[in-house]
């Protein structure tokens, strides 16, 4: 099966994102009903080191590359770890 160009262009950052300082797991998940549908699960030590993975050169206008390719606009979704 051909990549899609928007599965191109999110698995391209893996490699940069992976030797981020600060980056503890960056984990990309294709949904079983919509093989379009992407979801990515990020673990940062800390705020400091995600406010940084923002202004990394690699993230710098992906907004405007994806935008184009998606049918709704990205969504970024922010959870907490709850130990136990």
């Amino acid at each position: 099966m051909e990549e899609s160009e928007l599965e191109k262009i999110l698995l391209d950052l893996i490699p940069p994102i992976l030797k981020e300082s600060g980056n503890i797991a960056y984990v990309p998940h294709k949904s079983l009903k919509n093989p379009q549908a992407f979801m990515f699960d990020e673990l940062w030590e800390n705020e400091k080191a995600l406010e940084e993975h923002f202004k990394q050169p690699h993230m710098g206008n992906l907004i405007e590359k994806l935008n184009p390719l998606l049918e709704r606009p990205l969504e970024l979704k922010r959870y907490y770890e709850i130990i136990f």
